[in-house]
C-alpha cells in the first residue's frame, strides 16, 4: 500500500492547503484530495510541484508498506444476514480474510445514539425525524488474523478506517433510502465515523439528514 504523506508535511510546515495551492498553480480541490489520500493517483508534475515548493524528495512524500486489504460488504440472500470482509494481503499475496457480520441500531434526531428504535416505529413517527442514525456493530466471526495488520503505523490505519467508512457507510445509505423511499428522502450527504475497535469488534456510527426539498440523491 502507497500513501502519500502530504497533510503531515503541511502540518509540519503550519502550511495549509489553500497556500500550497496558490504557491503550486494546482487546484486546490487536488490539493485536499491529495491531502486526505482520497485521489488515488498523482501525477508526476503534480508530486515534483509540490517537493519542490515544500523542499523534499518523493521518499519524504510517499509512504509504504507491503501491507494491503479488499473490504467487501455482503448482503446474504438467504439468511438476510449483513456481513463484511476485510481480506488482507502482503505483497499481494492473501494472508487472512477478517469476517464480520453487522448488527444494525436505528436512532433518530439524536448525537448521542443510545435509544434504538425499530424500523416500524420509525416509519409510524417518521414525520417527527429530522436525523437519522444508524449505529453498526461489526462482530468479528472468525479467529483469523494478521499481526502486521493490526500493527500498522498511525497513517495507515487512518486511510483503513475511512476507507471502511466510505464502503459500510455507502451501503448503509442505499439502504435507508430504499427502505423508507415512502416516508422520505435523505440530504445528499451524510455524517459518519468509526467510533471504536474493541477487542475486534468495530463499531460505525452514520447519520442522515431528511432532505425537506424531498430531492434523493446518493450518498
Amino acid at each position: 500500500m502507497l500513501i502519500n504523506r502530504l497533510a503531515i508535511l503541511l502540518a509540519e510546515r503550519s502550511m495549509s492547503g489553500a497556500r500550497l495551492a496558490s504557491d503550486t498553480g494546482i487546484a486546490q480541490s487536488t490539493i485536499s484530495k491529495i491531502t486526505s489520500n482520497k485521489s488515488k493517483q498523482v501525477d508526476y508534475e503534480t508530486v515534483n510541484k509540490i517537493c519542490n515548493i515544500l523542499g523534499v524528495t518523493s521518499d519524504d512524500f510517499f509512504d509504504y508498506s507491503p501491507i494491503d486489504y479488499e473490504i467487501k460488504y455482503f448482503s446474504d440472500e438467504d439468511s438476510e444476514d449483513t456481513f463484511v470482509f476485510i481480506k488482507i494481503l502482503d505483497r499481494d499475496r492473501s494472508v487472512a480474510t477478517l469476517e464480520y457480520k453487522v448488527i444494525f441500531e436505528f436512532h433518530i434526531n439524536t448525537n448521542k445514539p443510545d435509544n434504538p428504535m425499530d424500523i416500524d416505529e420509525i416509519k409510524r413517527k417518521s414525520q417527527q425525524v429530522e436525523v437519522l442514525t444508524v449505529k453498526a456493530f461489526l462482530e468479528k466471526q472468525n479467529k483469523e488474523t494478521y499481526a502486521k495488520f493490526t500493527e500498522l503505523p498511525s497513517n495507515f490505519q487512518n486511510i483503513f478506517t475511512n476507507d471502511l467508512l466510505q464502503i459500510v457507510g455507502k451501503n448503509i445509505k442505499e439502504y435507508l433510502i430504499q427502505e423508507f423511499k415512502i416516508e422520505f428522502t435523505f440530504a445528499k450527504n451524510s455524517s459518519g465515523y468509526v467510533d471504536q475497535l474493541l477487542n475486534e469488534n468495530i463499531q460505525i456510527i452514520v447519520s442522515s439528514k431528511i432532505d425537506d426539498n424531498k430531492f434523493e440523491l446518493p450518498f
